[in-house]
C-alpha cells in the first residue's frame, strides 16, 4: 500500500516538474477567462430576470391603459349621441317638454354664527377631573 502511495506522489512530482512557465501562464489566462465567462453568464441571467419582471409590470400597465381607452371610447360615443345632446341642451337651457312643468328653486344663503363657550374654572377647587374640561370644549 505504501508503495502505491509513493508511486503516486512520484508521478505527481514528475508532473509538477514538467510544468513550464508558459503553461502556467496559459493555465492562469484560461482560468481567468472561465471566471469572467461564468460571471458574465450569471449577469446575463440576472439581467434577463429583471427585464422579464419589468416587462410584466409594463404589460400590466398597458392592459390598464387599454381598459381606460375602451372606457373613454364608450364615454365619447355616449357624449356624441343625440340623446346626450338633447339632455345637455334641456339641462343647460332650462327647456322642457310640453307636458313637463319646470320649477326654479333659489336657496337663501345664511351664515351660521358659531358661539364658542369656554369652561369656567375660576371657581374650581379640585382639578382631579381636568380631562372633563377637554370634553366640554
Amino acid at each position: 500500500m505504501k508503495n502505491i502511495i509513493d508511486n503516486r506522489t512520484k508521478s505527481v512530482s514528475i508532473y509538477l516538474k514538467d510544468i513550464k512557465l508558459e503553461d502556467f501562464a496559459t493555465l492562469m489566462l484560461l482560468s481567468i477567462f472561465l471566471v469572467v465567462l461564468i460571471a458574465s453568464s450569471f449577469k446575463v441571467i440576472i439581467s434577463a430576470r429583471n427585464n422579464y419582471d419589468i416587462f410584466n409590470v409594463e404589460l400590466k400597465g398597458l392592459e390598464e391603459i387599454r381598459a381606460k381607452n375602451e372606457e373613454l371610447k364608450r364615454e365619447l360615443a355616449y357624449v356624441t349621441s343625440d340623446e346626450y345632446k338633447l339632455l345637455y341642451l334641456r339641462d343647460s337651457s332650462a327647456l322642457g317638454k310640453p307636458e313637463e312643468q319646470l320649477y326654479s328653486i333659489k336657496e337663501d344663503l345664511f351664515k351660521a354664527e358659531e358661539k364658542i363657550e369656554y369652561y369656567d374654572i375660576s371657581e374650581k377647587v379640585d382639578y382631579t377631573d381636568w380631562w372633563v374640561s377637554l370634553l366640554i370644549l
